[in-house]
């Protein structure tokens, strides 16, 4: 039998085989090869465009227009290709971060990987200009997604009224068919939780977002888990709603002394609570000691000083306490989650939970001062809480 030339394939092979890619760096992979193989499938660039405003509100929707645009930004742990797999994940050889496309040109923003902050600049002179996919290698390690109002006219709205109309977070769950073809497709739903903690949801086909009924409850953090919305509010209930209906059921009782705020984490296929306990602060770190205390202008503002870990029970519609991640790493951004194991990726300290705070705070002496909005460290296992740049050989991971 006569070999095939790879560019001669026929177009619904491509399509088809396209069709099982299961990430962005994979589809642009793929449209390298060669010409035909780069017209077989779209980039399928977002954004969405969704409704505004997310509460209805007639006559906001007639005086002002506009409509809500629905950006991606990926995670990826980026490694030279010829570093062994496992390793170079050190400041010296590998980076962690968190990429937003915004047009079909290939232009990037370069963001901080537990927050949206945009990095302008590179602060690491060995960080490549230009991301040349061949020259590395790309884990992706989670999504995210930012919604943004594009206005026909200047918005003004009172506080009540920003806290009802804007989105604090959302998230965008694709057709099981067309994972990620999400832009041309209309298979998809989104949910979203707004500022004054309600729930809502909106798919194609709806007039306008489905507002959950759920008073007073106001919802912290929502994942996408098992083709399902899982939502938690500030005691720990959450509810589980289902994908095309967005009826909401009750999927666990509320925790006992529970803490602060709560964030959730998929990992290996189950569903974890991250519970963030506060003292009073601030806290300043230093490279030689843990913890010292220390007078600033923040007046006593709260500081992250402890976590405890739920897993999801169904069965039992509960949160069980969970003492060890073992080799896990938890990494708890503001707006978005992930996990990953430590084996995979040497540099990462195992049984850990990786976070921002904005008051925790780092002395730079050659700065000559403080530096908020640092990353943290907690252990699980002895409960002590440090700053990246304890590690020296890591502090310029992200």
């Amino acid at each position: 039998m006569d070999r095939v030339q790879w560019s001669e394939l026929p177009t619904e092979l491509l399509a088809a085989t396209a069709k099982r890619l299961s990430t962005r760096i994979d589809i642009l992979r793929f449209r390298s090869v060669c010409r035909s193989w780069r017209y077989s499938v779209s980039p399928n660039f977002l954004p969405l465009q969704l409704p505004f405003p997310a509460i209805p509100r007639d006559s906001i929707r007639e005086t002002i227009g506009g409509v809500f645009s629905l950006y991606e930004t990926t995670v990826y742990l980026l490694q030279p290709a010829d570093s062994p797999h496992g390793h170079g994940a050190s400041s010296k050889g590998g980076w962690l971060i968190k990429v937003e496309e915004q047009s079909p040109d290939h232009k990037v923003l370069l963001l901080n990987p537990l927050s949206r902050t945009r990095i302008k600049s590179s602060p690491l002179a060995t960080f490549p200009a230009v991301l040349n996919l061949s020259d590395f290698r790309f884990s992706e390690l989670g999504k995210d997604y930012i919604l943004r109002y594009s206005g026909y006219r200047p918005l003004t709205v009172s506080v009540h009224e920003f806290e009802e109309l804007f989105i604090r977070k959302a998230i965008l769950a694709p057709s099981d068919s067309n994972p990620v073809s999400i832009a041309t497709s209309h298979d998809y739903a989104v949910a979203a939780i707004y500022r004054s903690g309600k729930l809502g949801f909106f798919k194609p086909g709806d007039e306008g977002w489905i507002v959950l009924d759920d008073e007073p409850h106001r919802y912290e953090d929502v994942v996408h888990h098992h083709g399902q919305f899982i939502a938690v509010d500030r005691s720990g209930r959450a509810v589980v709603a289902d994908q095309s209906s967005f009826k909401a059921s009750l999927v666990a009782h509320p925790i006992v002394d529970s803490g602060v705020r709560k964030q959730l984490v998929n990992s290996l296929g189950e569903l974890f609570l991250v519970d963030r306990y506060l003292d009073r602060g601030p806290v300043v770190f230093t490279k030689e000691e843990e913890i010292e205390w220390c007078n600033t202008d923040q007046g006593g503002s709260d500081i992250a000083a402890r976590f405890k870990v739920y897993k999801l029970d169904f069965s039992e519609q509960k949160w069980v306490e969970v003492k060890s991640l073992g080799d896990r790493v938890f990494m708890v951004g503001d707006s978005h989650s992930f996990s990953f194991s430590s084996c995979d990726f040497s540099g990462y300290k195992r049984n850990s939970i990786y976070f921002t705070h904005e008051y925790l705070c780092l002395y730079e002496e050659e700065n000559g001062g403080l530096s908020s909005y640092d990353v943290g460290v907690f252990n699980l296992e002895d409960g002590s809480v440090r700053v990246l740049a304890s590690f020296p050989d890591y502090s310029q991971l992200f």
